[in-house]
């Protein structure tokens, strides 16, 4: 996944719900080097907090759709 944030820097739609090893690292990395991204779908992934989806949201001003179903640390 880590090689994906860091080469895949045009990517514009991602689905990586379910995916239980994304860490807040992991998603920081898709913010800093993913600035097309426009959906993300992070259900399920159970390590992300509140934190790590704002610095997503603060990074990617073209991000429209962001699916967070489940995700039980958000505050």
């Amino acid at each position: 996944i880590l090689e994906i944030a860091e080469k895949c820097t045009l990517l514009e739609h991602l689905d990586i719900s379910r995916c239980k090893t994304i860490s807040p690292a992991t998603l920081q990395k898709f913010a800093d080097n993913c600035p097309e991204l426009r959906f993300l779908g992070i259900s399920d992934c159970l390590q992300l907090t509140g934190q790590s989806i704002a610095y997503l949201i603060s990074k990617n001003p073209l991000l429209h759709t962001l699916d967070v179903g489940r995700l039980y640390k958000l505050k």
